[in-house]
This record gives structure tokens, C-alpha cells and sequence, in this order.
């Protein structure tokens, strides 16, 4: 992929700053997206970066400890600056351009090159004098007024500039423009180059662009009142969804490579209170969510309810109650004469020779419900087809819904994570962040969780050629369980071919026998799991039903092994144990590693769309500004988008 990298105003590509006339001293080189980043500033102090190119810096400034190894390392090169505690690892700076004539999105930007000192620094001010930067891929990558070799040289020494902790700085920049598309990382690399030597001191990694995506923003309007309405009615986007799309564009997602276009128009629909009153709570006279898993429910209600109406269907919601209300019919009648209280192979035998699930399914009882059922299901299937499911291909659905407050909590808007699906309610609506709020909240449907969450964990920060304690007990608790189920199997096996008398695949298809009588009972424990999709009962209880029909009609003996014989066992208990005593000697002395955690505190982000705007305390913080997405959330926004067909590839 070519890019063009020039000196910003200066057509010899150099920046002179006066020099202190003092020894050259070891120093490292940073990349930054803005003078004002260079300087130490974020959020809303960074003036000089609104998102329009993605960049990402790691800063423990702004970032949690634990998110350091979502950088590459600048192999042989350490900063005198602590990357974390007790580290000094100088890491990688990245960079996401589009292509020339891709959706109209950015194709160039100003960069700015920071020279710090390095570990080896000790006093005085650093300085490496001349500094080449260069292209990974000279033959691809075009740098105006370059050599042969595609490199840029600009001098880097200390001046009178002052960072936000008042220390000497020197800054030069670089302006990088995409010419092309690519599809592998190109860096650019900041080297300095002597007589003696020719060493790395810094790199920027720009990010492949050859594969990019887009999606539909779909935006509904829910309304509430007595009655669910029966058709779905359309009235133009309005001035707050196309500046949604234009940020959207703009300002973050594009960080990502994905462009978002609007729906031609605005959906509207009607539902009737009382099918959402068991999600809602009033608080002071305005209707809340209750909790996190009404949350949920209520996503997976709207959805449905919206996914009918749009095929205008009202008769066919009827039939798909009907559906559901045979299938509940059918599951009682059945659950009347199912008996399968002890889970175990033995249990499984009885069963086998009682034939009890083909004995059961016989009854004429279940026999006439099961008929119903069949007869409910073919009339909704006569109704248009038997799918009410969403489309979500190549869609994010944004629900508005001013007749609803807010969400659980303090929360202004809700959005189940990988759901495609994000809800805004009025708090929202009403707030100056409403447009980075929804930002926010479609990041969460794309995949991405909180700054602050605790479900991002932790991590330990590792040396090359260290052996950890974390995971030397982490191995050895895997292999230890382990060897307590080999003995488990071995305890099983002896007592059932006491008392069975079984070969290896008889047992094997009685494994899976004992499998599908617990799958039915799981499934009679939990009826109501059905009314979410009218295709699920089909697709697991009757499923389960016919399978082990299928079994108890048949020789256990017909069947293909894949129970392990004791022989086998005892060979991997010998294996097992020796590994274990392999590490518990070194789990002797390895080292414990720090473990660092990979959330922050609300708001401390001061830039991310995934945090909040007001602390854990509640203060609003003024200098929070959304304007970021970091790169290793790019990653998770463009998987998410295509595992789940939200996106759409374009090249």
C-alpha cells in the first residue's frame, strides 16, 4: 500500500531546532496524532484531534495498566519513561487510514514525532540529531522528497517547547497520506543512523486497509400505548440521526475501517404497554428498566414484536402464540409421564430397556397434544413461513423510545453486547452527549465492553524467557482435574462392567443416551425457554425426542466406540502425573508476576467511546471527551461485525 509521508511546510524535509550544542545522548522517538498529544494533553485539551484517521497511543495516562500487551513491542529499545510499573518497554504507535475514493473518508494525516530519552539516559537533554524515517515497504510506500531508499531525514534536538509537566521537548511532524489500499501492517520506522551505528529508536504501525466494511443504520421509533399497533409506519430521518451517521464517519467508527449510511427513512412502531410493564419500573413518575436481565429481556421482546409487525402480519402473531401455547401444552402432558431423576449410565440402562421416551411418546395423551401442536404449527407456517426473526444483515437497529426514561441504574440508554441492536431512551435524548452516547452504545452492540468493566480482567506483563507462577498453577490445575476424571472414569467403567457388562461402544452409545434423557429434562424444567423463538422447540425438544427414539429402537452394540479403555487410561494417568511432577518443581521457582488490571476508572479514559462522561463519584469531568476507539477495539468491532453478518465487506 503506498503512503506518502512529507515534512509539513518544509520542502527539504528537515526541522531545525536550535541546537544546545551539547553531547549526543541515547534517546527514543514517539509518535503522536497531535502536537497537543505530544505535548501530554487528552480529551478535551487535545484541540488538535477530532478522530477523523484513527491513532493509539498507549499511555497509562489515559489507559488501564493491563491493556499493555495489546501493543507491539519496538524490539531492542526501552524507554527511560516506565511503560508500566517496573517496565520500560517502548512500545509501537498505530495508525488507520482509508484509501484514495473510499466513501469520502480520510486519506492523510499529520503526525508528530516526539524525541524522549531512553533508559540509558542519565542528564542533560537527549539528543540523536538526525533521524531517518522510513517505510517497511519502500516499493509501496511513497515518501515526497524521500531517497532511494524511500526515507525522510528531519533533525530532532532540544528547544525551548515545554510539555504539560513543563519538561524540554523537541517535536517534529510527518505528513502521512494512503495512496492505495493495502492488506499487510506497513510501519515506518525512526531510525538513527551513524558511522557506527544503525539503530531502531521508534515505529508507527499503520493499520491494513484493504478490508473494509459498512453497515445501515436502521433508526425506530417505539411508541407506547394500550394496544400494539399492526403496522409499521415510516417519517423521514430526522437532523439528529444524520448527524449520528455523519460522526459515525467521521469521528469514530471510520477509526475502524467501517462506514455507516442511513436507512431512506425512519421506522415507527407501537407497542402496547402491558407486554412491557414486567420490564419497566416507575421511578418518580417516569419509566425505567429494571435490571440487567429485564434489560435483556426487553431487548429480545422489542425485537421480535418489531421483526412481526415488519412483514405486517398480525394474523400470523396470533398463530405464533398459538405455536407456543401447544408447545407448553405438549411439554406438560409429556412431563406428567417422564421420570428421569438420576443422571447416570445406570439409570440410562433402565431407560434403555423400558424404551421410555418411545414408551411416553406413544401415549395416546401425548400422542393427541403433539397433534395440536403439529396442526398450530402448519397453520402459522401457511401464514407466510415459520421465520419472524430479525433481519440484521448488514444492519444496526437503533430503537428510540422517548416514552421510556431510562435504563437501569444511572444508565441513559442500553445495549446488549454482539446484539446489533442498541436503545435509546429519553435521558439520553435530552443530554448534550447524545450523539457520542448513542457512539457509545453502538460500540456496545458491535462487541465492546466498558473501560471499566471487570469482565476485561486482568493480565501479567512478561519478559521473554520467564517462567510465571500464574501459569504454572494454571496448567497445574487444568492436569490435576484432569487426572481426577481419568480416575473418575476408571472407578465408572470397573463398576459398570460389574454390573452391565458392557463393551466399549455399547457404553459409548449409552453416554450419549444418558445425554439426551437430561437434555429432555432440562427441557421440561424450563418450558417458558421456548416463547423467544417459535423455531426452538422444534430445534431442541423435538430434536432431543427423536434422537432417543432413534437410539432406544436400535442394538446398543450398533454404534462407533470412543470410550477409552482402562489400558488407555492408566497410560494417560502415568503422563499426567509425571507432567504435574514436572511443574511442581519448577512452580518452585517461578517467578509470580504482577498481575495488572485491563479496566480503568470511569471517565479516566478521557477520550475512549467506551467510557463514561462522569466519574464513579458522579461528577461530570470536563475534560472527557469521546473522540477514540484504540486499536485493539477495532479489532473486536470489525469480528464482531462479521461473525455476526452486521457488517459488510467492501473493497
Amino acid at each position: 500500500m503506498p503512503i506518502r509521508i512529507s515534512q509539513t511546510g518544509n520542502p527539504s524535509n528537515h526541522i531545525t531546532i536550535p541546537h544546545l550544542n551539547k553531547p549526543q545522548l541515547p534517546g527514543v522517538v514517539s509518535f503522536y496524532r497531535s502536537k497537543e498529544h505530544a505535548m501530554g494533553n487528552y480529551g478535551a485539551k487535545d484541540t488538535g484531534y477530532t478522530g477523523t484517521f484513527g491513532f493509539d497511543r498507549f499511555d497509562t495516562k489515559v489507559m488501564a495498566e493491563g491493556m499493555v500487551n495489546e501493543y507491539a513491542v519496538v524490539a531492542g529499545v526501552e524507554s527511560q519513561q516506565k511503560t508500566v510499573d517496573g517496565d520500560h518497554r517502548h512500545l509501537c504507535s498505530y495508525l488507520s487510514l482509508y484509501p484514495p475514493n473510499a466513501n469520502g473518508n480520510t486519506t492523510d494525516a499529520k503526525v508528530y514525532v516526539r524525541l524522549e530519552p531512553s533508559k540509558e539516559f542519565t542528564n542533560g537533554d537527549p539528543d540523536l540529531g538526525l533521524i531517518h524515517f522510513i517505510s517497511s515497504a519502500p516499493d509501496s510506500v511513497a515518501i515526497a522528497g524521500a531517497n532511494d531508499n524511500g526515507a525522510v531525514t528531519i533533525m530532532l534536538t532540544m528547544g525551548k517547547q515545554k510539555d504539560a509537566t513543563h519538561n524540554a521537548v523537541a517535536i517534529g511532524e510527518l505528513q502521512i497520506e494512503c495512496l492505495q489500499e493495502f492488506s499487510t501492517p506497513v510501519t515506518i520506522t525512526a531510525k538513527r543512523i551513524t558511522k557506527e551505528t544503525d539503530k531502531i529508536v521508534g515505529q508507527l504501525i499503520v493499520y491494513p486497509n484493504h478490508e473494509r466494511y459498512t453497515t445501515t443504520i436502521q433508526p425506530v421509533v417505539l411508541k407506547l400505548a394500550t394496544a400494539e399497533g399492526k403496522t409499521v409506519g415510516k417519517i423521514p430521518n430526522s437532523p439528529f440521526l444524520n448527524t449520528l451517521v455523519k460522526a459515525c464517519n467521521t469521528k469514530s467508527f471510520n477509526q475502524s475501517y467501517i462506514h455507516a449510511a442511513l436507512a431512506p427513512h425512519t421506522n415507527v412502531i407501537t407497542l402496547s404497554r402491558s407486554q412491557l410493564d414486567q420490564y419497566l419500573e416507575d421511578r418518580e413518575g417516569k419509566l425505567h428498566l429494571k435490571n440487567e436481565n429485564t434489560a435483556l429481556q426487553y431487548n429480545t421482546m422489542v425485537e421480535s414484536r418489531y421483526a412481526a409487525l415488519l412483514v405486517n402480519q398480525g394474523q400470523k402473531n396470533k398463530a405464533e402464540e398459538k405455536v407456543k401455547e401447544k408447545g407448553q401444552k405438549l411439554l406438560e402432558v409429556f412431563d406428567k409421564k417422564y421420570n428421569y431423576n438420576k443422571d447416570g449410565i445406570q439409570q440410562a440402562k433402565k431407560g434403555y430397556d423400558k424404551k421410555m421416551v418411545t414408551t411416553i411418546w406413544q401415549h395416546p395423551k401425548v400422542q393427541a397434544a403433539y397433534t395440536e401442536y403439529q396442526q398450530a404449527k402448519q397453520s402459522y407456517g401457511q401464514l407466510g413461513g415459520a421465520d419472524t426473526a430479525l433481519d440484521k444483515t448488514h444492519k444496526i437497529h437503533l430503537f428510540i423510545t422517548q416514552d421510556i426514561y431510562g435504563a437501569y441504574g444511572d444508565a441513559a440508554a442500553y445495549s446488549a453486547t454482539t446484539s446489533g441492536i442498541a436503545h435509546i431512551f429519553n435521558l439520553l435524548l435530552q443530554d448534550a452527549t447524545a450523539i457520542t452516547g448513542t457512539l457509545h452504545e453502538i460500540g456496545h452492540s458491535l462487541g465492546l465492553e466498558h473501560t471499566f468493566s471487570n469482565d476485561l480482567g486482568t493480565t501479567i506483563l512478561k519478559q521473554d524467557g520467564v517462567t510465571y507462577k500464574q501459569d504454572v498453577d494454571s496448567e497445574l490445575d487444568g492436569l490435576k482435574d484432569k487426572l481426577r476424571r481419568i480416575n473418575d472414569s476408571i472407578k465408572s467403567i470397573n463398576k459398570l462392567n460389574s454390573n452391565l457388562d458392557l463393551t466399549n461402544s455399547e457404553l459409548s452409545q449409552l453416554k450419549t443416551l444418558k445425554m439426551f434423557y437430561f437434555l429432555i429434562k432440562k427441557s421440561l424444567s424450563n418450558k417458558t425457554g421456548f416463547n423467544k423463538d417459535v423455531n426452538l422447540f422444534d430445534s431442541s425438544f423435538l430434536l432431543y425426542i427423536r434422537n432417543t427414539i432413534n437410539i432406544e429402537s436400535n442394538p446398543l452394540s450398533i454404534g462407533t466406540g470412543g470410550i477409552k479403555s482402562i489400558e488407555e487410561l492408566e497410560k494417560e494417568i502415568n503422563t499426567t502425573t509425571q507432567k504435574i511432577a514436572e511443574l511442581e518443581v519448577q512452580q518452585k521457582t517461578a517467578v509470580k508476576g504482577k498481575e495488572l488490571p485491563k479496566k480503568k476508572s470511569k471517565s479516566t479514559s478521557l477520550e475512549n467511546y467506551m467510557d463514561y462522561t462522569h466519574t464513579d463519584s458522579g461528577s461530570k469531568n470536563t475534560t472527557m471527551q469521546r473522540k477514540v476507539f484504540y486499536q485493539w477495539q477495532w479489532d473486536i468491532l470489525r469480528t464482531t461485525g462479521k461473525t455476526h453478518n452486521y457488517l459488510k465487506e467492501t473493497k
